[in-house]
């Protein structure tokens, strides 16, 4: 969360233990800091690898999404605090605190039609159901499912 991260996700090489690998390619999901981009990390990439032999294909690249505003001691922001306000309301004991969101979500393409574009999912997670998310046995219990649906009725409702 305070860096741009890189994480091997695809690796092929040789057929066999015993087989030396003639060519070999690596696949590297990078996920971009706010205030990196993506020709610096690929510059980055190249810098590193130090290697004219090593062949670099950019497969899919998408920038960081802006930065929404959030509310400062100084400056409440309308909708995030709107936001806290209603996590404050369903979930008393939850401290609501802006961060920055690592993932890729769809809602980087709603950046273009608003600049408040907030990442938020009101489901009490285990850290054994936060590591399933998109994998193996993804689920969630029927009341904190309940609990997401109070939360974005009552969101809705406070709308002006």
């Amino acid at each position: 969360m305070v860096r741009t991260t890189f994480a091997v996700t695809t690796l092929r090489g040789s057929p066999a233990l015993n087989v030396i690998a003639g060519t070999a390619t690596a696949g590297v999901n990078i996920r971009i800091m706010l205030g990196d981009t993506s020709q610096e990390v690929v510059a980055h990439v190249r810098k590193a690898i130090d290697d004219d032999s090593v062949e670099i294909e950019v497969i899919e690249a998408h920038e960081p999404s802006p930065l929404s505003p959030y509310s400062t001691p100084e400056h409440a922001d309308p909708a995030f605090a709107l936001i806290e306000e209603t996590i404050s309301e369903v979930f008393p004991d939850a401290v609501p605190a802006p961060y920055v969101m690592m993932a890729a979500t769809d809602s980087r393409t709603f950046t273009e039609i608003s600049d408040r574009v907030y990442r938020f999912a009101p489901f009490r997670m285990t850290r054994a159901q936060r590591e399933a998310i998109h994998s193996y046995d993804e689920h969630l219990g029927v009341e904190t499912f309940l609990d997401g649906v109070r939360w974005y009725r009552r969101l809705v409702e406070r709308l002006s």
